[in-house]
């Protein structure tokens, strides 16, 4: 059982000027919508995730997730991915470095939510899995700041950057690069 993310390189586009209210909005405004994806490698399935809409859509929730994961031993929570082209839910179970998440997968971009179904539960390390999600956060602060986009309610954002700072490593398929070199 295994889950990854490869962060790709989304093109980035110029919001200098430009002045959104949420750190989810500017999200939609800075990556265009025929850039490259994120992947989720979900028990060797790759799951096709879209910056400027399956991110956006999504963001709070896996933020709140990976506090919650930061900052506890043991728990649950649930995540109900969103988007049109990516609606899930995940059941997620934790306890000292142990992470199960139950899921049920309901429209996937390519229809193939049967076969994510067949491999619905995933078991992984805690730490490993909260891992993953820091070079995709690191690239959502980067695209942020490189666009020039302009946010006027700071405190989403801040809340972004904390997350981000508080997970100590990248993630498996990022882990021997040179912390921020590479961007």
């Amino acid at each position: 059982m295994s889950f990854r993310i490869q962060v790709s390189n989304p093109s980035v586009k110029s919001s200098v000027g430009t002045q959104v209210e949420e750190f989810e909005e500017a999200i939609g405004k800075i990556f265009p919508e025929d850039t490259e994806y994120a992947y989720f490698i979900w028990n060797a399935i790759p799951i096709r995730v879209s910056y400027d809409y399956d991110l956006r859509v999504n963001i709070d929730d896996v933020l709140i997730l990976l506090e919650a994961l930061l900052n506890s031993e043991q728990g649950s929570h649930q995540v109900g991915w969103g988007s049109s082209t990516f609606i899930a839910r995940w059941d997620v179970e934790w306890a000292d470095n142990h992470l199960t998440i139950a899921s049920q997968w309901s429209s996937i971009a390519g229809y193939y939510e049967d076969l994510l179904n067949s491999r619905s539960q995933l078991v992984v390390e805690k730490d490993q899995f909260v891992y993953e999600w820091k070079a995709l956060l690191r690239k959502l602060i980067e695209a942020i700041e490189i666009s020039g986009i302009e946010i006027t309610i700071k405190e989403r954002l801040d809340y972004l950057y904390q997350i981000e700072a508080a997970i100590p490593k990248l993630g498996s398929l990022y882990q021997y690069i040179q912390l921020y070199s590479w961007w």
